[in-house]
């Protein structure tokens, strides 16, 4: 699968291929349609945002798309 990536806080993001993954409990895994990177995605990649991801950081907080998995619960 692909994601945009922040890997460092102020730097651009990074488009990364890594595996799908398996949805733990209580977890989805969705094929995504669209996906829009908003204000809030753009203050996390300056490090302005209220919160701090973990880095790396996958970016996206608006998606449209079809469930492809479900985990327990």
């Amino acid at each position: 699968m692909r994601l945009f990536q922040l890997e460092r806080i102020g730097e651009p993001p990074r488009l990364t291929e890594t595996a799908c993954p398996v949805p733990a409990a209580g977890e989805v895994r969705v094929r995504i349609a669209a996906c829009g990177l908003n204000f809030a995605d753009l203050l996390t990649i300056e490090g302005r945002y209220q919160e701090r991801p973990t880095l790396p950081a996958t970016l996206g907080m608006e998606l449209a798309g079809t469930v492809e998995a479900l985990g327990e619960g």
